[in-house]
């Protein structure tokens, strides 16, 4: 008996719960119904405030996680620099490029000295009711979640990059590289 009372605890429970959620959704509805485009506005500029919040955070986590490969990768490379697998003409385009990691890791380590200089900016308040009202925007297409716009923004970042060409470096006379074809 005792484990249908807690059963009946349980299932009751979890109905309060779909009933309190349920009455969220519908008030949320009501806020698009009755507000309009007004509240349809207001309701896109909280979510893009928290959608702008939360890319700043992720960009600046990014940013440390770059700082860290560049760092590890310019200690791979000092490594490397004496390493015996390596061709003349490898060691040749490895310091080639040093330089340019060395420059990108300056200019990273300066944007996060820059970013650290600013206080995280806060997100606007956003009841359940408004947060509902956005999933209903977002399922019309006109609200877009911080996933969605970083991974448009990641895509277009990748197609505009340039293709890699390779590094200018001497050729290599017979006998000086190594490899086996």
């Amino acid at each position: 008996m005792e484990y249908w009372n807690s059963f009946q605890a349980e299932a009751n429970k979890l109905a309060d719960q779909a009933n309190a959620r349920y009455e969220t959704a519908v008030a949320g509805k009501k806020l698009l119904d009755d507000g309009g485009p007004p509240m349809e506005q207001k309701l896109v500029a909280k979510a893009a405030a928290r959608r702008c919040v939360q890319s700043a955070v992720v960009a600046t986590s990014q940013i440390d996680d770059v700082i860290g490969q560049y760092t590890e990768l310019l200690k791979e490379l000092n490594v490397c620099a004496t390493n015996t697998a390596m061709t003349a003409v490898e060691r040749a385009e490895f310091a080639a490029l040093r330089t340019s990691y060395v420059d990108a890791l300056s200019s990273f380590q300066h944007a996060r000295a820059a970013l650290s200089q600013c206080p995280p900016p806060g997100i606007l308040s956003i009841s359940p009711q408004e947060d509902d009202a956005i999933s209903i925007l977002w399922a019309q297409g006109k609200a877009q979640t911080a996933l969605e716009h970083a991974k448009q923004v990641s895509d277009e970042a990748v197609s505009a990059m340039p293709v890699a060409t390779p590094v200018a470096t001497p050729v290599a006379k017979p006998g000086e590289d190594e490899r086996e074809v």
